[in-house]
């Protein structure tokens, strides 16, 4: 039966306005309205992020012949969007140290935690119209990888201490746990029903972020609660504090992180395949290289649109950030050659003017181990 005319119109006007929602639920393709969340960013991050050649390599042990520019040149000059800080909690000064590992790989383009967040600070100050930068900490306390005399492992008061540090150089511009945790729900799922901050809410802040298994579980007391906490951890995806989750490894990790990734939790990843990573839509990729091609040939200047999590959302790497990127920093060096008696006399004499120094603090702080 044939319709009158303002019936078929106002039919044809029904179907005009249903199918386009319809073809983009079902189709997965960019262009929706949603606005732009932290969890839309890919972003390119350094791997021991103060680590400087330690002048040759020693009998036996791994060459670490490379120097990272200092922090805020990685922000303002590679583009870097994600940092590595190594820690060791010395207490004789009641503070916290960055470098790589004790006494073999010791050299740091900064010494206390608070001197390298200092410049990420200042970086930050001057850059209003920056996405949300990552900040891993990694305590460092394991056997070989600090058996300095004037270190201890981390426990309840350092983990205090470290909060304490993280509040003096950014009392303010924080993504916290807290910030992030909506009021009757776990922060697992605040992320997975109600999502991440908008990302023009969250411009020109920083996140932190505990590595390692055993440092996160005791920071969130057994993947329980973060709480009144300045970082998140990476957490089991069950668990009350998942938001960043663990990676994982074997043959199936980037199905499982492209999965997760689609699921709302964030990932960083220390990417030994760049470009699975970045498929597989981690959102900060971290190495020792992070001038390497296949992040500009990605796109990142200085980061992208996640292309697993921006599926559905109208998004340009312009509406993540723009700020100038520039190459030309070499982050990897050559062996220097040097004579390894010349290093070893160098690292005892620099070890015996430290060693001095954090003893008389401990004294003049009547600090003990």
């Amino acid at each position: 039966m044939r319709r009158p005319p303002l019936l078929a119109l106002l039919a044809a006007l029904v179907a005009l306005t249903v199918a386009p929602v319809a073809a983009s639920a079902s189709s997965g393709t960019k262009g929706g309205k949603g606005p732009l969340r932290m969890n839309h960013v890919q972003a390119r991050g350094s791997h021991n992020s103060t680590h400087q050649d330690h002048n040759g390599s020693l009998p036996g042990v791994p060459p670490w012949d490379y120097s990272h520019p200092a922090l805020d040149v990685q922000l303002e000059e590679q583009g870097v969007r994600q940092v590595e800080l190594d820690l060791h909690f010395n207490w004789a000064r009641d503070d916290i140290e960055v470098y790589h590992v004790w006494f073999a790989d010791d050299r740091s383009s900064c010494t206390l935690l608070r001197d390298c967040l200092a410049l990420i600070r200042s970086w930050s100050d001057a850059h209003p119209g920056h996405h949300p930068l990552l900040v891993l900490l990694e305590p460092k306390d394991g056997p070989l990888e600090d058996e300095d005399p004037f270190t201890r492992p981390f426990g309840t008061y350092e983990y205090q201490r470290l909060d304490e540090i993280l509040r003096e150089v950014w009392p303010d511009r924080v993504v916290t746990p807290d910030s992030v945790t909506g009021r009757g729900t776990t922060l697992r799922q605040s992320i997975v029903e109600r999502g991440w901050p908008k990302l023009a809410d969250v411009r020109q802040h920083v996140t932190f972020l505990i590595d390692g298994d055993d440092h996160g579980t005791a920071y969130s007391n057994g993947y329980t609660s973060l709480a009144g906490r300045m970082s998140f951890v990476q957490a089991p995806e069950e668990s009350p504090v998942a938001a960043f989750v663990g990676r994982g490894g074997g043959s199936g990790k980037y199905d499982r992180m492209s999965r997760l990734v689609a699921q709302g939790f964030m990932v960083r990843d220390l990417a030994g395949d760049p470009r699975a990573a970045l498929a597989a839509g981690a959102h900060y990729i971290s190495n020792d290289t992070p001038t390497m091609s296949a992040y500009d040939d990605a796109g990142m200047r200085p980061s992208r649109c996640n292309p697993v999590t921006t599926l559905d959302v109208s998004c340009t790497a312009e509406a993540i950030e723009t700020h100038a990127h520039r190459d030309g920093y070499a982050t990897s060096g050559t062996v220097s050659g040097d004579d390894p008696a010349a290093v070893i006399g160098d690292k005892v004499d620099r070890l015996v003017v430290r060693s001095a120094t954090a003893a008389a603090d401990a004294v003049t702080n009547g600090r003990q181990p």
